[in-house]
């Protein structure tokens, strides 16, 4: 993977929590939102390409 997880959340909201993470190839320190699984898949639903449906 090339972010390591630290072991503390920054917080945590309706969506999901945040984490304090470090990106491995450059050392730099981000903040990784980890969605709920409800969300993922309405985002999935929103962002995902219409269905082409071929008789």
């Amino acid at each position: 993977s090339a972010l390591s997880v630290y072991d503390k959340f920054m917080g945590e909201g309706s969506f999901g929590k945040v984490a304090k993470c470090q990106n491995k190839s450059t050392c730099e320190i981000v903040a990784v939102k980890i969605l709920k699984d409800e969300v993922k898949d309405d985002l999935i639903l929103l962002f995902s390409p219409p269905a082409v449906y071929v008789e």
